[in-house]
């Protein structure tokens, strides 16, 4: 299961992060590649043909592969359960002749469904329109598919060491995406230099540093500014 899953993300390294490759199990990484490719987990045939008319599809297409993928819902299910039957028990020796069978007979259809997989032709691919942006404290590259941008403007940096949060906004007519960076800017209590400090830090307790003249602070509470809403009156 993790050799065919990584095969797969391999075909789409280049939108995603190291880290990902590096660390994540196989349902963390399939869960990811879906916020940015809806149909990242399933499979589909491939056809191609010459147009002879823009936007029609052609008279004769051709097959071109096939693309079989483990579904997310079933990687959760089946990988940390075949695990641990990889992992010695204390209960193992008082497994009956029952439970053995049982055992195999699930073992074997996780075998077929390996071997369904294994048929497709084509690895993988990356269909969705995708905007990248260099994040601000890690510099490591954002991906971020046109799909997770019509669900939600709330962006989190893909380094599992990072996990920056940015607002994305699209711009020009969506050919663009604007990323900004979720900070709150307080002013030095000292120099009135600007000093910026991630929303998630935000705490009662927090302390941080002036980068201009090195002057500590420390939040000592919460404040918010509300205001009576004015009703108009209804006839």
């Amino acid at each position: 299961m993790e050799a065919i899953t990584y095969e797969k993300l391999e075909a789409s390294a280049k939108h995603i992060s190291p880290h990902i490759l590096e660390t994540w199990q196989p349902p963390q990484a399939v869960k990811m590649l879906l916020e940015h490719e809806p149909k990242a987990d399933k499979g589909f045939v491939l056809f191609a043909g010459i147009e002879k008319e823009y936007g029609k599809p052609s008279d004769e297409m051709q097959f071109v592969g096939e693309h079989k993928a483990f579904n997310l819902s079933w990687l959760r299910k089946h990988y940390n359960k075949v695990g641990n039957y990889l992992h010695y028990s204390h209960r193992s020796k008082s497994n009956n002749q029952e439970s053995i069978d049982s055992i195999k007979k699930y073992l074997h259809g996780v075998c077929d469904e390996v071997e369904e997989v294994l048929k497709g032709d084509i690895l993988g691919g990356w269909l969705d329109q995708v905007f990248e942006h260099t994040c601000e404290k890690c510099q490591q590259i954002i991906v971020v598919g046109k799909h997770t941008l019509a669900k939600t403007s709330h962006i989190i940096c893909q380094n599992p060491n990072c996990k920056a949060e940015y607002f994305a906004q699209p711009e020009d007519e969506g050919r663009k995406v604007r990323f900004t960076l979720k900070v709150t800017r307080f002013d030095c209590a000292k120099c009135k230099a600007e000093i910026p400090i991630e929303n998630r830090r935000l705490d009662i307790g927090l302390e941080f540093q002036c980068p201009a003249c090195a002057t500590k602070h420390r939040i000592e509470n919460r404040q918010w500014i509300y205001s009576a809403e004015i009703e108009t009156n209804k006839s």
